[in-house]
């Protein structure tokens, strides 16, 4: 059994990430059961959705598709104040009770998942409590991500690259998501390079390619030309820039109208910014279903990624709407530097721009548009790209030989002792 941990994943039929799932299907065809641990209190509503009380603590399961969830509970909160730190260090602390007593077997694994790295050190501690092989998924570098957005190193930021360190050392083995990451942890935390295994994000190419169009493609404006952003509305993923992008445009080309698809912190600032600015050429949408999204690219001409100008977001990051978009052959409109511009770069497959520049950004989208204009393929070869190198069922198959490595290492090394 893979007893696989990150706080926010979700199973189908809700907004947001749903990586371990999706890998989950694909492992328990292979005959690798996996139960992932996750909290039901969703980080996009603030609400619980599956215990009916709050005060509730007992852990919940229900299964998706053969593939078993642990929901433990996390205190609630509404802002992000001190209560969102409390949420995650109380979902440590009940996924730490809950460790100590699942069923385990000589083929059990523990996999703890950033950014959420109390909960990846409560499964530490207790895969080190019980005997188990640890695992650590890094998902998002932190505390660099904290650091770098805030360019403030405080005490909490040095308590965080404290249990950061001790994670990447006490591990077995570290999955990143981003190539990049490996010279960085190399680099920063001398983590042996031969340590890490590189998972990542991908598409279900099959699943995704057959999607088919529905109520969504109801809701575009016919004769638009329509730049799509899908995920997170938070202060990282630089939308103000986007919107300030949009004011250039909306006299000089009138047509674009710009679809922002998600959730987040910042996005009662950004509705209450696209007022001020009297913005006619922007549309926000609540966050739809993981299903829903091919129909929506399906409908668009460009696919948007945008995120602040911090030094961690060069060292590699592996944003899944960014596949999704490559998946549709959707051309690529970015701002993002580093691992996703040299992509879209060598694919010439969209434009990347310098970030934080709305006149930049603007002008990129301009240049996009009119070589679209005279080659309507320019996205497609963004398909062979994320067929070669992010399909599902590929990376899946390399994940299930990192688990036989590990298991084949631990017994090894009991068998030393």
């Amino acid at each position: 059994m893979i007893y696989w941990i990150n706080q926010y994943a979700l199973p189908p039929g809700r907004a947001g990430g749903t990586r371990h799932f999706e890998f989950s299907v694909i492992l328990q065809e292979l005959d690798v059961p996996v139960n992932v641990i996750a909290s039901d209190f969703d980080l996009n509503t603030r609400e619980f959705f599956v215990r009916k009380r709050p005060s509730d603590l007992s852990v919940k399961e229900t299964t998706h598709q053969g593939v078993r969830f642990s929901w433990v509970y996390s205190s609630p909160y509404r802002g992000n104040d001190s209560r969102r730190a409390l949420n995650m260090i109380s979902f440590a602390f009940f996924l730490f009770l809950h460790l100590l007593f699942v069923k385990t077997t000589r083929e059990t694994i523990f996999i703890g998942s950033t950014p959420q790295i109390f909960a990846a050190l409560a499964t530490l501690l207790a895969a080190k409590a019980r005997g188990i092989p640890f695992i650590l998924e890094v998902r998002d570098l932190w505390p660099e991500s904290l650091t770098d957005l805030t360019g403030k190193e405080g005490l909490q930021a040095k308590l965080i690259r404290r249990i950061a360190h001790f994670l990447y050392h006490q591990s077995q083995r570290i999955i990143v998501l981003a190539k990049s990451n490996i010279e960085f942890l190399n680099r920063n935390y001398q983590v042996p390079e031969e340590k890490i295994a590189y998972v990542p994000n991908s598409v279900d190419f099959v699943k995704f390619q057959r999607s088919s169009a529905g109520h969504i493609r109801q809701r575009i404006p016919a004769g638009r030309f329509v730049v799509v952003y899908a995920g997170a509305h938070g202060l990282a993923n630089d939308l103000s820039t986007v919107l300030q992008a949009a004011e250039l445009l909306q006299q000089k080309d009138p047509d674009v109208l710009f679809i922002l698809v998600g959730n987040g912190v910042e996005k009662a600032n950004l509705l209450q910014e696209a007022q001020t600015r009297k913005l006619t050429n922007v549309d926000f949408w609540d966050a739809i279903q993981k299903e829903d999204i091919p129909v929506l690219l399906q409908t668009a001409q460009v696919g948007l990624l945008t995120l602040k100008d911090a030094p961690v977001f060069r060292f590699g990051i592996s944003p899944n709407k960014f596949f999704d978009y490559m998946s549709m052959g959707l051309p690529v409109l970015t701002n993002v530097q580093g691992e996703v511009r040299n992509v879209v770069e060598t694919l010439g497959n969209g434009v990347a721009v310098a970030p934080e520049d709305p006149q930049a950004l603007a002008d990129g989208l301009v240049d996009l548009k009119r070589r679209l204009h005279h080659d309507p393929d320019l996205g497609k070869s963004g398909i062979s790209h994320v067929e070669q190198h992010h399909n599902r069922r590929k990376l899946v198959f390399e994940l299930k030989k990192l688990f036989e490595e590990v298991r084949s290492s631990n017994a090894t090394s009991q068998k030393t002792v």
